[in-house]
């Protein structure tokens, strides 16, 4: 079953990275660390049927931009009825580790959602990451998770360099 999941995040990020403005060239899929996030706290306004509670673990990707050209710095939670795709505002390298976001999301009804407004606020270690980075930890909040406006996901996580 994890693999199962792990394939189907590998999947949604690449759709998603697909699907933007930037060509498939300008990547290295091996940029990537996979792994998954717990969730240590929820505000009230994402007790919503579907989202994400506290103490679910959820499968997740993290991209960063290491180098121009790449897309900017990324994470994708993948949950039980869709996928979030939080994308930095920031095209700086590396990505601040708070600012503003660009959001998709992947519904479970075969569903698209593109929205901004909402606000990520990360503590990154190691704060310099490199290809070769074995693992990357993450705690983080984000602000209008799903595009609800008073939702915010707390979480932390743990990432491990992609297969290459």
């Amino acid at each position: 079953m994890r693999h199962v999941l792990a394939v189907a995040a590998g999947a949604a990020a690449a759709f998603s990275v697909a699907s933007t403005s930037t060509s498939a060239s300008a990547l290295d899929a091996t940029d990537t660390w996979r792994g998954s996030i717990l969730v240590t706290n929820v505000s009230a306004a994402c007790a919503l049927p579907g989202f994400p509670v506290k103490g679910q673990t959820l499968v997740s990707v993290f991209r960063p931009k290491l180098a121009s050209g790449q897309p900017n710095s990324a994470l994708l939670i993948s949950f039980a009825n869709g996928a979030f795709l939080g994308t930095s505002a920031s095209s700086t390298i590396p990505a601040p580790t708070s600012g503003k976001y660009v959001g998709d999301l992947l519904g479970g009804v075969a569903t698209y959602g593109h929205y901004t407004g909402g606000r990520y606020d990360f503590t990154i270690t190691p704060a310099t990451i490199v290809p070769t980075t074995p693992q990357v930890t993450i705690k983080g909040k984000i602000t209008k998770f799903r595009n609800t406006s008073g939702c915010t996901l707390t979480f932390k996580g743990s990432f491990f360099k992609g297969v290459q």
